[in-house]
Formats: structure tokens, C-alpha cells, sequence
């Protein structure tokens, strides 16, 4: 339904992940934008499997971004506003 439609996710969380996560189950390209060093906040909430936090096996993180491309990149850096216009040109 929305497979022409490129979405650029720069939200964190719970909040804009879950709307990426919606438009890319209606068929658009989700790509996900996450800081270097620390990635998007849900990495750190579990559940974890066996109750061992860590950052690729965050239940909520899979759970939102199925279905999504991901960058890190530091938009506080020209080098990373740059690539950030390079994706929103797309």
C-alpha cells in the first residue's frame, strides 16, 4: 500500500519507533536513525532473554523496528547533518 514511500525515522523510544514500525507494515521503507555510542533508548529495556540486558536482544527494540533499515549517525557533527540530507533527499 505504501511501498513508494520512504520514511526517515529520527524519533527514540516507544513513540515514533511504534509509527515507523506501522508504516512499515503498510509497505513503506523505514530507515532508522540512531546516535552513535548509544543507539535508540529501547535497546535498554527489556524483556531480555534470560534477564541478561543487551543492546541487540532487547525485546521492545526488536519488537519496533521489524521491517526497518537502520544508520548511526551524529547530527550534531557537519559530517553527520550531511548524511542526514543525503537520506532525506531520497
Amino acid at each position: 500500500m505504501l511501498a513508494e514511500l520512504t520514511v526517515i525515522e529520527l524519533g527514540d523510544y516507544v513513540a515514533v519507533p511504534m509509527c515507523g514500525k506501522l508504516l512499515a507494515g503498510l509497505g513503506a521503507e523505514v530507515i532508522k536513525v540512531e546516535p552513535p555510542g548509544r543507539g535508540d533508548s529501547a535497546r535498554r529495556h527489556g524483556p531480555f532473554p534470560g534477564d541478561v540486558p543487551h543492546a541487540e536482544r532487547s525485546g521492545l527494540f526488536l519488537h519496533l523496528n521489524v521491517n526497518k533499515s537502520a544508520v548511526t549517525l551524529d547530527a550534531a557533527t557537519d559530517e553527520g547533518r550531511a548524511l542526514l540530507a543525503d537520506l532525506l533527499a531520497l
